[in-house]
């Protein structure tokens, strides 16, 4: 059972509405004190609402894993690699170079030059830097990272699952020992391509998710255990994952995560048979086709003098607030993306 490109689209329509609250819920450090939400309940809930959404991160890496698979031909070819990330960093330069020129007009420090160069790749970028830039562009150097490391994976991946277990985690404690004992604190922009080790795993599992199907055993358990029997399984895994979550806070952003992006997964794609077909799903669709454009889009609003922030804010109740940032965000992705593609096409004709 492969998970179409439409469901594909579904959960990245999932993933930028958890990542959306993430940002605008999730860290209130990030919030000018003039622009901070106040909702029916308590900010602390919409705090850990938001952190929730972390998952996001997950289901990016998730996917990219899966279609490694999927299009094992296609990814072999070092050509077809190198044209993935031209056309990657391509689009990521648009909205870089629309940043910097919307920064510069809102009074915001210019990167130096040196920095403007690591900008170019995702790294040395944050919602907390002093100077402009895409503040949520670390997935461009994760992202390439990825792609670069895919022969070395592949081989891992292939092996015999204990074999392919092992090595991935002495992979992983190899990754962390890098970031903390010896990047984090004396190369600190080499560290960064090592900072998401948890997104990496999802990456390992979205390839052996699809490698050992997965989604076509659960199936069979579904069919006999009874849909009640099934959902109960389900409904117990849930519980338990939400009292880890309240027993340590922490527990979203760590190796656990993936478990909830595997739940995701299987709830669209086993659960929802028909989401496709659905206004939910459509809607979820359409929002995952822009969803990247969405996520860079978003750090407008977090720039360092937060200048714009209010665009995003001036509602006050989070509910209204998440909403209308997505919809903004969805908008301009649109049409940044459009222009995008009319660029592409007039290059192709001049070619």
């Amino acid at each position: 059972m492969k998970i179409s490109i439409t469901r594909q689209f579904v959960l990245k329509g999932i993933a930028i509405i958890g990542m959306m609250a993430l940002h605008f819920w999730g860290n209130p450090q990030w919030i000018a004190e003039r622009n901070m939400y106040s909702g029916v309940f308590p900010n602390r809930i919409y705090e850990m609402t938001g952190q929730f959404g972390n998952i996001c991160v997950s289901i990016f890496g998730f996917l990219p894993g899966y279609s490694f698979y999927i299009r094992e031909d296609k990814w072999e070819s070092g050509k077809y690699r190198l044209k993935k990330v031209i056309r990657f960093l391509a689009e990521y330069w648009v909205y870089m170079i629309l940043f910097i020129l919307i920064g510069l007009r809102c009074g915001e420090k210019c990167p130096p030059a040196v920095t403007l160069l690591y900008n170019v790749i995702g790294l040395e970028t944050g919602a907390e830097t002093e100077y402009v830039c895409v503040p949520f562009a670390w997935y461009v150097s994760f992202y390439l990272s990825v792609i670069f490391l895919y022969p070395l994976l592949k081989r891992i991946l292939n092996c015999k699952l204990p074999v392919c277990l092992c090595i991935l985690l002495i992979f992983y404690c190899f990754i962390e020992w890098i970031y903390t004992a010896t990047l984090k604190g004396r190369m600190p922009i080499v560290a960064e391509f090592f900072r998401k080790e948890n997104t990496l795993i999802s990456v390992y599992m979205g390839y052996l998710f699809v490698r050992y199907s997965v989604l076509d055993k659960l199936v069979n358990i579904k069919s006999r255990l009874g849909k009640w029997g099934y959902y109960g399984i389900e409904a117990a895994t849930i519980a338990c994952l939400l009292i880890l979550r309240c027993w340590n806070p922490d527990f979203m952003v760590n190796f656990w995560g993936i478990i909830y992006t595997l739940l995701v997964v299987v709830i669209v794609c086993v659960d929802m048979s028909d989401i496709e077909n659905t206004k939910v799903g459509k809607l979820l669709h359409n929002l995952g086709k822009y969803s990247m454009g969405m996520w860079f889009i978003s750090g407008l609003f977090f720039m360092p003098s937060r200048e714009l922030q209010f665009v995003a804010y001036f509602l006050k109740y989070p509910v209204f607030i998440l909403t209308w940032v997505i919809v903004i965000t969805f908008i301009m992705s649109i049409f940044i993306t459009k222009i995008i593609h009319f660029v592409e096409s007039r290059g192709r004709l001049i070619i």
